[in-house]
């Protein structure tokens, strides 16, 4: 490990000397002694503000002077001296790593840690003084610390904001738990005298899968106040004083069961200040126990009718989507389609994920042993609760009932696009069958053996070939290809020549999938004008077969056929088949007629 200090001496002096400088030029700076620990240097120093020390140390990191130096006290256990103190101890100063440059040396960090201290004065019970931030944190930082989070939708901050007359009522809320969070979701708002309110943003898997059985219910006062009044309340009797004074009855709850808001339990009251920002405050009414904890807020940054997503995307949510198959390929589609807008999907697959599907699928260990229908089903509702999903675990080409194939298929003809995601020639064959009877288009990919490549193709009634003309005409055309072999459009797997196993990483299943969710986006949005020239291309992801190198695309066309001409059938033929028709739609009704009777 290089050592600054050793290899660049002439800013260790200017180092020293700037410090020793400081130190004869000011009244508040001595003790000084320099450390070498952990490989670092420092500087172990006592600040003195009004007779008081604040035994401090300078570090200086190992890529000093290209990264600040920091000042926090010398003793990891003294009480926290700054509004502008990090978690870890470090104090926020004039230079950080948003504005450091190296011309700034370790005096001018010692010089803006006494005006800090001097400024804010926390030796005495009374501050005499604020030093202002002179940066803003992101959301990610100021919430670091905070481990208890309530999330404010977009749809409650709007709906707090039009409810002028909302001043209190009750409120409900589910919580959930994971490894380091509690989060708190506020689902309903019942104001008195008012109609109640529910945020239909919160997917309905959050309400009630996730935090089945972890209500949480509450009283909410609206006042007018200033956040920073609310922000400074520590106790109970505090919360108590500031609602009477608002001329709140307290007790209005307490003939409610558990001896109401203020009295037994754990309670929790939502407080809306001024500006509509809701602070939930938690209490334990047990004994003594006074101290309110503050439950952080995490605000959405948009309304939900303001997507992140391209203005053409709007006409998805009237699309449905039939996708077949939901391994690695099909379920990083269905989410990615879901993110994209899509609100209505079909989805058919009857296997089951298992952990050695971990290595390319959407899922991971909690879906182990689950059908993979139920589990993408339940990812895609998470991502946006208006999206509805029909099921069908159907194996297409297994044995099943006829009736459930005809019926699936029938569904699968009814949606405005068809995936392939199976990587199953029989079943593209069955699937090409319900594209060409519905005339709805398909859409299918390949990942080569090895993870050499792939393949991307959509077939568009009266726009390209039939898919299986396409898939026909393809493998003659790479037979021509040099270095051809069968087995390179096997998917996914091969083995070398000492027998290990080649697989296709998860990134390249990935690209894949994702040019194919391009292809069903550009399909439903560009109906009339495509941005894809080719109905078909082939994407290389290593020097290998008839690629030149990663991500040579290749992009394979069809001369689409002329439509042969249907002969028409003889007018006696016709007649036949219309009375056959009649007939049994005569008979039906006799038989419909008889069982009435019986």
């Amino acid at each position: 490990m290089e050592l600054w200090f050793l290899d660049n001496p002439d800013r260790l002096s200017t180092e020293r000397q700037a410090i020793h400088d400081l130190e004869q030029a000011v009244d508040w700076l001595h003790g000084l002694s320099w450390v070498i620990d952990g490989g670092l240097l420092h500087l172990e120093a006592i600040i003195v503000v009004d007779e008081t020390e604040y035994n401090i140390i300078l570090s200086y990191p190992t890529l000093y002077p290209d990264v600040p130096a920091w000042v926090k006290p010398k003793n990891s256990k003294e009480k926290r001296w700054s509004e502008h103190q990090y978690v870890s101890g470090t104090l926020c100063l004039e230079w950080g790593q948003d504005n450091w440059h190296s011309g700034v040396t370790g005096a001018h960090l010692l010089e803006s840690t006494f005006k800090l201290l001097n400024t804010e004065r926390p030796h005495e019970e009374r501050k005499i003084g604020v030093v202002e931030s002179r940066h803003l944190l992101t959301v990610g930082q100021e919430l670091r610390s905070s481990d208890s989070r309530l999330f404010v939708s977009a749809n409650l901050s709007k709906y707090l904001n039009d409810q002028k007359d909302l001043k209190i009522g009750k409120f409900s809320s589910s919580y959930c738990f994971n490894k380091d969070y509690l989060k708190l979701f506020i689902q309903k708002i019942d104001p008195f005298e008012l109609e109640s309110w529910m945020d239909e943003s919160i997917p309905n898997d959050i309400k009630e899968s996730i935090c089945k059985g972890n209500a949480c219910e509450g009283v909410f006062y609206k006042l007018d106040v200033d956040f920073d009044i609310i922000r400074n309340l520590n106790t109970l009797h505090d919360l108590k004083v500031l609602l009477v004074e608002k001329g709140f009855d307290i007790s209005i709850y307490n003939a409610e069961s558990g001896g109401g808001v203020f009295t037994g339990g754990i309670k929790t009251v939502l407080i809306v200040d001024e500006k509509n920002i809701p602070n939930l405050l938690l209490f334990f009414q047990f004994e003594d126990v006074e101290e309110l904890i503050r439950i952080t807020p995490v605000y959405s940054e948009i309304y939900l009718e303001n997507k992140r997503k391209p203005i053409n995307f709007e006409i998805l949510k009237e699309k449905s989507i039939g996708l077949v198959g939901l391994g690695s390929v099909g379920s990083k589609i269905a989410i990615s389609l879901a993110r994209s807008g899509i609100l209505s999907f079909y989805l058919v697959d009857d296997d089951v994920f298992l952990p050695e599907n971990n290595c390319r699928n959407a899922l991971n260990w909690r879906n182990v042993s689950e059908h993979k229908v139920d589990s993408v089903s339940y990812e895609l509702r998470l991502i946006n609760s208006k999206i509805e999903i029909r099921k069908a675990k159907i194996n297409l080409t297994a044995q099943e009932s006829s009736s459930a194939i005809n019926s699936t298929l029938n569904s699968l003809g009814k949606c405005d696009i068809i995936i392939d995601a199976s990587g199953n020639k029989r079943v593209f064959n069955i699937l090409s069958s319900v594209s060409k009877k519905y005339k709805k288009p398909l859409v299918w990919g390949e990942v080569f053996e090895g993870g050499i490549g792939g393949l991307i193709a959509r077939s568009r009634p009266t726009c390209d070939p039939d898919p299986l003309i396409m898939r026909a005409s393809f493998l003659k055309q790479v037979e021509s290809f040099q270095s051809y072999e069968s087995s390179a459009l096997n998917n996914y797997e091969s083995e070398d020549e000492e027998g290990n196993v080649v697989a296709a990483s998860d990134s390249q299943v990935g690209i894949i999938a994702d040019y194919m969710t391009e292809f069903v986006i550009d399909t439903l949005v560009n109906e009339k004008k495509s941005i894809f020239p080719y109905p078909m291309y082939l994407i290389g992801f290593k020097e290998a077969w008839i690629f030149k190198a990663p991500f040579d695309t290749l992009p394979i066309d069809f001369i689409t056929p002329k439509e042969a001409k249907e002969k028409k059938p003889k007018k006696k033929m016709l007649t036949e088949h219309k009375k056959f028709i009649l007939e049994a739609v005569k008979n039906k009704k006799n038989e419909d007629h008889t069982t009435q009777r019986n």
